[in-house]
């Protein structure tokens, strides 16, 4: 029996007869079985945050179909499956899986750890994150997960000797009824149960940006087309006609620090009646305003921040058009205002590249910087002289 004949379920080929016995040899396994491996994998392993987030949803309905829970892994099986097929070509297959399972891998933790969905702007902000933030999540839970999770599993597909298909013309029939079959079983639970998907669909569409790998793929793709390929729009110019109403014409000019912090709930900061001390500090200073109808375009730097110096705001913010129109610093300076842009950590995200800025060297101050990160502090160095070459 040669390798190209050895059946769909069997990993093992006849070599030899003599006097009666048999002999088998590995012949390596089917790449269908592989696919369908991996699909368990994605759909039960990678995906069980997904499957408890779906289940929590049917828990607080009064009334939904038995059918319908059971059916959620098999959706995600029949798809993955659907998915994975017309890259198990072979070269393409082993190289194709071992990403699917590094990436899938760090996403699952980061979701199940930090409750983080992969959408466009989180690939966005991944991409644009320094590598001191990065590496501030590394530790040893992370490491096991990933090990364990991801870089296991890659080995042994790596190691794996895998069968395919004899002829060119076979594997595509294969692999065509490999799609077709899951594609007929999702097409009846969709007969059966389209009403609650869609309902559940409608009220939860986080739940469908946690589908891994789908959700990062897609974003992926998202970010990678409006960032590099549909990168043609016009560059907006905004506020031409800006000018000080009033001047000052003696004496000293107003000077105002603006400090862009980390992403707060205002639910938990004690100016706004939180009962714990969150801000101790500025609790002690007398006339400190608490703006209460603040909202942020994202926890995400690279959303956040050039949404709160453009023109739109958290409904309408598109990260397109912010890249391509002038932000509050360009309104600023041209309204006559001396402006001066201070980093310390991921950069300002492009809001302040037409202006005055200083992007802080860690290098350059070891007493308030340690292994690429600066404590806020440092802002302080120089700064009398920054603000009196100001005009």
């Amino acid at each position: 029996m040669s390798r190209s004949n050895v059946p769909f379920g069997l990993p093992f080929r006849s070599s030899s007869q003599d006097k009666g016995k048999v002999s088998f040899v590995w012949a390596g396994i089917d790449y269908r079985w592989v696919i369908v491996a991996m699909a368990l994998y994605f759909a039960l392993g990678l995906n069980w945050k997904v499957l408890e987030h779906f289940y929590s949803i049917l828990g607080g309905l009064v009334d939904y179909d038995l059918g319908f829970a059971i059916s959620a892994p098999f959706v995600l099986l029949f798809g993955s499956i659907i998915l994975f097929t017309p890259f198990s070509f072979k070269y393409l297959l082993k190289p194709f899986f071992a990403l699917l399972l590094i990436t899938g891998a760090l996403s699952n933790y980061a979701m199940v750890k930090y409750g983080i969905v992969f959408d466009r702007s989180m690939i966005e902000n991944i991409v644009e994150t320094n590598t001191t933030e990065a590496f501030s999540y590394l530790n040893m839970q992370s490491i096991l997960w990933f090990v364990l999770s991801g870089l296991v599993p890659v080995v042994i597909l790596i190691l794996m000797p895998i069968r395919y298909p004899a002829t060119i013309v076979r594997g595509v029939v294969q692999r065509v009824a490999m799609m077709l079959i899951p594609f007929v079983l999702l097409g009846g639970l969709a007969g059966l149960y389209f009403k609650d998907y869609a309902s559940v669909g409608r009220n939860n569409k986080v739940l469908g940006k946690e589908v891994s790998p789908v959700n990062y793929v897609t974003g992926a793709i998202q970010y990678t087309k409006r960032r590099y390929i549909s990168s043609s729009m016009a560059f907006r110019t905004v506020g031409d006609d800006a000018h000080q109403v009033v001047k000052v014409a003696n004496g000293k000019p107003t000077l105002m620090f603006l400090v862009i912090g980390e992403t707060a709930r205002a639910q938990s900061v004690q100016a706004n009646g939180y009962g714990r001390p969150t801000s101790e500090f500025t609790g002690k200073i007398p006339g400190v305003l608490a703006f209460q109808n603040v909202r942020s375009c994202g926890t995400a730097t690279a959303v956040s921040v050039p949404c709160m110096f453009s023109t739109m705001g958290h409904d309408s913010y598109d990260g397109d058009v912010a890249r391509h129109s002038e932000s509050l610093m360009d309104v600023l300076a041209k309204a006559g205002v001396s402006v001066l842009w201070k980093e310390n950590d991921e950069g300002c995200k492009r809001v302040c590249d037409r202006t005055n800025h200083v992007d802080i060297n860690p290098d350059d101050f070891p007493d308030y910087c340690a292994n690429g990160s600066c404590l806020d502090e440092v802002m302080l160095e120089g700064l009398d002289q920054e603000v009196a070459r100001l005009s």
